[in-house]
């Protein structure tokens, strides 16, 4: 899913959060687990919410999509997020929000599961998001961890 955003967003940078020269150019970020060397899954969760959070904390960000539940609770866990505002949905699955406090409290938010999804759910996730940002496909409903 990320190969195919890269390959049809012009905008998408894969990038590391220190490579300054990105961090606040207009597009889509991807932050990515690396291929590491160990299968420790945990390993791998740690260089993501680390990676993530320097990101966030480096840039101005419109959004926040987070793939995988996993890594998404770690993610808010790291930012010491209370909970999310569940505003809507862009689609079946695909919930939409805003982070409830921590560092990225009022950051509107798109989670989605890990294994959901061909090949372009996730352009289709950030096309939705992109071009409709104010959008609820569902009632307003409060979620707290």
């Amino acid at each position: 899913q990320v190969a195919e955003l890269l390959r049809t967003h012009p905008d998408a940078r894969l990038a590391e959060p220190s490579e300054d020269r990105i961090a606040n150019e207009p597009g889509v970020r991807v932050v990515c687990t690396p291929a590491l060397p160990t299968r420790d899954q945990r390993l791998a969760t740690a260089w993501l919410v680390r990676h993530v959070v320097e990101a966030l904390e480096g840039g101005r960000y419109d959004a926040i999509v987070l793939v995988g539940g996993d890594g998404a609770l770690a993610v808010l866990d790291e930012l010491h997020a209370q909970g999310i505002q569940v505003t809507g949905r862009l689609s079946a699955g695909v919930p939409r929000g805003v982070v409830i406090g921590g560092l990225a409290d009022g950051l509107p938010i798109v989670t989605r599961s890990g294994g959901f999804g061909d090949a372009r759910a996730l352009v289709d996730t950030i096309h939705r998001l992109r071009n409709n940002p104010n959008a609820t496909a569902s009632p307003e409903q409060k979620e707290r961890r």
